[in-house]
């Protein structure tokens, strides 16, 4: 059983949404598998206690200020507290937390520490994103509430894609499956039974947006006078908002209602619900809409996008647009039918997409993937890794790495990739780790190669070996092998920026064909190329060669089909591109000196494996049809903190660090 700690600045209301999802996490993890600890650094908070009938355990460390002399002495009993109760994962919410917890949890050595970004950080200065850039190299990973929350955190604190996970905030549905007597709660709050309502839950404070709304009200009001605007939560405005409404000539339809428990069944009496904030992490709030099967207008704020698909569960309007606002309320307010359908639809969202168990789902796999990698990495890896990111600064900083590199000046360098990838830890769990680079990496290995090497073209490599041109010192061939759509998609458009060529190796049979290679999992996406995206690059600056038919490896014997392949695979790119094809790349590299004639009488100018060269024997062909790359992945120039080390990667192209 996994004991794990979830850490937050406080909890003095479960409407919030931190607290709400820390709650739901609580009541539906498999108690059997993990044991939970929750602790707040203020107070103990009374509904701390509520919490805790769901968890083994709650604390309070009492500090105020994370930054003073007691939040320090806390910290150092809150690393015992770790020890005492052996905490495999620490979890931490909120700035106070992610930041003091990030640093005990480290002197602590939890094996696991995820941070939280549950908003797109409106309230941040300058020095909040030093200290979180500062404690994310201790962070094993980033939880982000929505996309819109990822791109912030990845922007502002300079984080790279795979430490970062989304994981969507869940609704539980059964508290909004209740039936309400709609005329009853209008009656209790002073409405006819015959009025329209529009409902907005949520704190009153300027980032939620609800001055626009009651702007929006007198234009509705103006339409349809026996509207009622129920504003529900705590007025942290200061009241400016009640002023701005009293000096309305209807402000008898706009009713502030404060903090309610009842929420639920206030729902049930509102025609349209309205989220008018300025900025979103993923709204409580509105999976709470979609949940009560409402008729949902919200902003296109943050993650607001990624839950409201316009006119299918909701409708989205700009932000700070009073008129927008407006215009869109007042229409599902006059078209009951087209509400009712945005309702039924929100409800099946949540279901699909938000559940509570969904969530939950998503943070078991992941707390369970990350210690079985953490389990894996035992002493001997760590002394590996750091035997090698010593071992290549040394290199790297001492000059060596320039004089190897001179000696080396006149060969050149022939790198291999096969996917460049947006999300490594997302495309790892369908994709072999081992052929994948991180889209952040490729970046900085472009930028690498921009300093050091000269890139050329196959043409130019080919003209070289018939002895037509001389290449330059430096040389860099860069080439991909099997045609993965993402080398189109996010890998061709970072060459060309840079001016860059490279080469493809097309396995024919997987292009345009809706197959994939047998070693990919299914996938929803088509991740191989298209005939009309391969002809668009050869017209560029991409050369394409051949990889057989059907990346099939190279046989022991005499094989005919293999023979067969070879040849086809030429004859189909060709006339795709209306190009000759000159070179030829051996699946997985693996080759026999007497395949090597089907690629000489096939018409092939050179040869690329990956594996080291044989010792040549007598009858041995020319090296040019077995020429050596270095196949390039995301773990070969990774340090110990799992970050891209320019030194290792350095080392690893002049041939240091390679397997055998």
């Amino acid at each position: 059983m996994k004991t794990i700690l979830l850490l937050i600045d406080t909890i003095y209301t479960l409407r919030g949404g931190a607290e709400r999802q820390i709650l739901e996490f609580c009541k539906n993890i498999e108690k059997s598998k993990y044991r939970i600890i929750v602790g707040c650094l203020s107070d103990k908070d009374a509904l701390l206690d509520t919490v805790g009938h769901h968890v083994a355990k709650t604390v309070s460390f009492g500090v105020r200020r994370i930054y003073s002399l007691f939040g320090v002495l806390q910290g150092l009993k809150f690393k015992r507290f770790l020890h005492q109760e052996k905490v495999d994962i620490l979890v931490t919410y909120h700035f106070g937390s992610d930041i003091w917890g990030t640093i005990f949890g480290r002197l602590a050595h939890i094996p696991v520490i995820i941070s939280n970004r549950r908003d797109a950080g409106f309230w941040r200065k300058r020095y909040h994103a030093w200290a979180y850039k500062a404690v994310n190299r201790w962070v094993t990973k980033i939880i982000a509430v929505s996309d819109a929350v990822k791109e912030v955190v990845m922007n502002q604190e300079h984080v790279a894609r795979d430490k970062l996970e989304v994981i969507h905030n869940g609704i539980d549905e059964r508290r909004f499956a209740i039936q309400t007597d709609t005329n009853a709660i209008k009656q209790a709050l002073g409405l006819a039974s015959s009025s329209k309502v529009v409902g907005c839950v949520g704190n009153i404070r300027p980032i939620k947006g609800h001055i626009y709304l009651v702007e929006a009200a007198r234009d509705i009001l103006k339409a349809l006078n026996d509207t009622h605007f129920l504003f529900i939560g705590e007025d942290l405005s200061g009241e400016s908002l009640h002023l701005r409404v009293n000096s309305f000539p209807l402000s008898k339809n706009i009713h502030f209602l404060g903090k309610r428990d009842d929420i639920p069944e206030l729902l049930g009496i509102m025609d349209v619900c309205v989220l008018p904030s300025l900025s979103e992490g993923l709204s409580n709030t509105l999976l709470e809409y979609l949940a009560a099967g409402k008729p949902v207008v919200a902003t296109d704020a943050g993650g607001n996008a990624e839950v409201i698909q316009n006119n299918v569960n909701g409708l989205l309007v700009k932000k700070a647009d009073a008129k927008d606002l407006a215009t869109k309320v007042l229409s599902l307010l006059q078209d009951s039918k087209k509400a009712q359908q945005l309702g039924v639809h929100a409800k099946e969202c949540t279901r699909a997409h938000f559940s509570i168990g969904r969530m939950v789902k998503h943070y078991q796999t992941l707390f369970d993937g990350l210690m079985e990698e953490k389990n894996e990495y035992t002493l001997r890896k760590k002394v590996k890794f750091f035997a090698k990111a010593v071992l290549s600064a040394c290199v790297y900083y001492s000059g060596v790495f320039a004089i190897i590199r001179f000696l080396k000046r006149n060969k050149p360098t022939v790198i291999c990739y096969h996917r460049v990838v947006e999300d490594f830890c997302k495309e790892k769990q369908h994709s072999l780790p081992g052929i994948l680079v991180s889209k952040d990496s490729f970046i900085k290995q472009i930028q690498f190669f921009k300093r050091y090497y000269r890139v050329i073209s196959m043409e130019d490599f080919i003209e070289s070996i018939e002895g037509k041109r001389k290449l330059p010192r430096y040389s860099l061939l860069v080439t991909f092998d099997d045609g993965y759509q993402d080398n189109y998609t996010i890998a061709y458009p970072l060459l060309r920026q840079f001016g860059f060529a490279a080469t493809i190796f097309l396995a024919t049979d997987f292009i345009d064909s809706g197959m994939s290679p047998e070693w990919e999992q299914e996938s929803q996406n088509r991740k191989m190329l298209s005939w009309q995206e391969v002809t668009q690059m050869s017209k560029d600056s991409v050369y394409f060669g051949a990889h057989t038919q059907s990346h099939l490896l190279c046989p022991a014997s005499h094989n005919e089909r293999f023979r067969r392949e070879i040849e086809e695979s030429k004859k189909v790119i060709e006339t795709r591109v209306n190009r000759k094809v000159e070179a030829f790349a051996w699946p997985k590299g693996a080759y026999i000196p007497e395949a090597i004639d089907y690629v000489k009488s096939a018409g092939y100018k050179c040869g690329f494996s990956l594996a080291q060269h044989r010792k040549p024997a007598p009858n041995f062909p020319l090296r040019q049809f077995a020429v050596e790359r270095i196949c390039v992945n995301e773990g070969m120039y990774r340090n110990q903190l799992s970050n891209f080390s320019m030194p290792i990667f350095a080392c690893a192209l002049l041939g240091f660090w390679r397997r055998k």
